[in-house]
């Protein structure tokens, strides 16, 4: 849980000897982070790659983050980490919280073909790849029906045309996966004093879950113990993963794409393209903005 070895700017200047990070300077970060600046945007992937692999050797988790947005992450002077009994409270309701109901969905309200409010039509044209519906189609189905009706309706049909499936992970692909990730030009790892990557809300904010720390700390661990997705970058207003496990189709990428679509508030897709492109996903991008 916590980062069982004191590793300060030097003793991480010198785990990073014979890698591409050799020769970068190494700072003080918040709350016993250290930093590692200067990454070039071109090889961010590689280098935190690199220090994925320093983990067992650093005892810390790196996240690449920028100062575009807040400012250098660099300390003159070293802040004291979170105590132990901090992180075992944070790892603790990361283990135990369901996270999900705090950011809720919305999509259990029924939709009538007469309500401007709700309209079929509206969720019709929803998302980038279309529905296949039409509103003849929907009047066919038993009433009341939800959004969350219809969205499973064309998610199910969807997986029984693979023309069609494949058509949209094409479509829809790169908007939720590393052809869409944001490189700002400022970019730093920070190294935090712990090796487990869904304690980062102790150090990292999110604007998606602003006020839910521990809320975010679950979901984190959720999907880093189920989809072995590795919390990567977080840019204030989004959240990068690499993912070593992607759901498979059917319930488990539906499940998922809730929970996506929860967290991701600034994305345009639906959900069913959503659980339709999870699972050739190895990376994912997550963006919540005002």
């Amino acid at each position: 849980m916590g980062g069982e070895r004191d590793t300060g700017p030097a003793e991480v200047t010198a785990a990073l000897a014979g890698t591409r990070l050799e020769g970068l300077p190494v700072k003080h970060g918040p709350q016993g982070a250290a930093v590692v600046e200067a990454i070039p945007p071109a090889s961010v992937l590689t280098a935190w790659q690199e220090a994925c692999a320093l983990v067992p050797v650093t005892g810390r988790w790196p996240v690449v983050v920028t100062g575009e947005f807040e400012g250098s992450w660099a300390r003159s002077d070293p802040e004291p980490a979170p105590s132990e009994a901090e992180l075992a409270a944070l790892d603790e309701a990361a283990r135990t919280l369901d996270p999900w109901s705090a950011w809720p969905l919305f999509d259990d309200t029924e939709i009538s073909l007469e309500d401007p409010e709700r309209s079929v039509a509206g969720f019709l044209a929803a998302g980038m790849s279309g529905t296949g519906l039409s509103e003849a189609d929907v009047r066919r189905l038993p009433s009341p029906i939800t959004e969350h009706d219809l969205e499973r309706l064309v998610y199910d049909r969807v997986r029984s045309d693979p023309a069609w499936e494949a058509r949209v992970r094409i479509e829809a692909h790169h908007h939720m996966t590393s052809a869409f990730w944001y490189t700002p030009a400022d970019v730093s790892l920070l190294l935090l004093p712990t090796t487990s990557a869904w304690l980062a809300p102790q150090w990292v904010h999110f604007f998606g879950a602003l006020g839910e720390s521990k809320e975010l700390a679950a979901a984190l661990w959720q999907w880093q113990s189920r989809w072995d997705a590795r919390l990567f970058a977080s840019w204030g207003t989004m959240l990068q993963f690499v993912v070593h496990r992607p759901p498979e189709p059917g319930e488990d990428a539906w499940e998922l794409a809730g929970q996506f679509k929860r967290l991701a508030c600034y994305l345009s897709m639906t959900r069913w393209e959503v659980a339709t492109v999870l699972p050739s996903a190895g990376t994912w991008f997550v963006h919540c903005r005002p």
